[in-house]
């Protein structure tokens, strides 16, 4: 969980209390600080040890969506299953299906990539083959979801889409609009450019890059 200024953190404790003396094994990772939206997902894939992980939108718009991808991984579609946003009732959530396409077409004029959406955050992998990948994305915060799909699947990761109807009734509370899409945009532009530096060229992709292929069998050599 992400470092709290408010109680979150009392309430957490007080919850992972309450399912423990249900005889529910629960573990709750607490920062000391705020290690970005990557840096908490990480943590708590490295702290798992299920072969399957994965993760969902803070406001549970999403939820709905988990077990059809968990399916898809554990049949051996792919070694990670993404999310796909879909708006049935614009009207009720303008702001975030506005925000949704703008992001879609922006990384996809920037960037080559087997999905459609990948800042959606509902994703499930086979924690082996993510493992090493979290110790290669750069970006914790608002650029990790793009990142780490592209890297893995510069790496040979197979990844499948599944389409996921958006909960409408979940209000959008996320703040700055416009200071979040600036900072994407610096995000993108800092990994464009060690790309180019790198030789991997503009709008990557596996036939024709040349960055080195992260090893899909390797441990986790560090934590958050």
């Amino acid at each position: 969980f992400r470092s709290s200024r408010d109680d979150t953190a009392v309430a957490l404790r007080r919850c992972v209390c309450s399912l423990e003396s249900q005889g529910l094994a629960v573990t709750a990772i607490f920062h000391d600080r705020n290690h970005g939206h990557g840096g908490a997902i990480s943590s708590g894939i490295r702290a798992a040890r299920g072969d399957i992980v994965g993760y969902v939108e803070l406001d549970l718009s999403l939820a709905h969506g988990l077990v059809p991808l968990i399916k898809r991984v554990r049949r051996g579609d792919a070694a990670c299953a993404v999310g796909r946003r879909v708006f049935t009732n614009p009207v009720a959530t303008p702001i975030r299906f506005i925000t949704h396409r703008v992001y879609r077409r922006y990384v996809a004029a920037c960037l080559r990539l087997p999905v459609a959406d990948p800042e959606c955050r509902l994703k499930v992998f086979r924690r082996s083959e993510v493992l090493p990948l979290l110790d290669v994305v750069e970006d914790q915060h608002c650029f990790w979801d793009t990142e780490l799909l592209h890297r893995g699947w510069m790496a040979g990761v197979a990844i499948v889409e599944e389409p996921v109807a958006f909960a409408a009734n979940c209000r959008f509370k996320g703040g700055g609009v416009l200071r979040a899409a600036r900072a994407y945009r610096r995000a993108m532009v800092r990994y464009r450019r060690r790309a180019a530096v790198g030789g991997w060229g503009g709008r990557l992709s596996p036939a024709t890059a040349t960055e080195p292929a992260v090893d899909a069998t390797a441990g986790s050599r560090g934590s958050t």
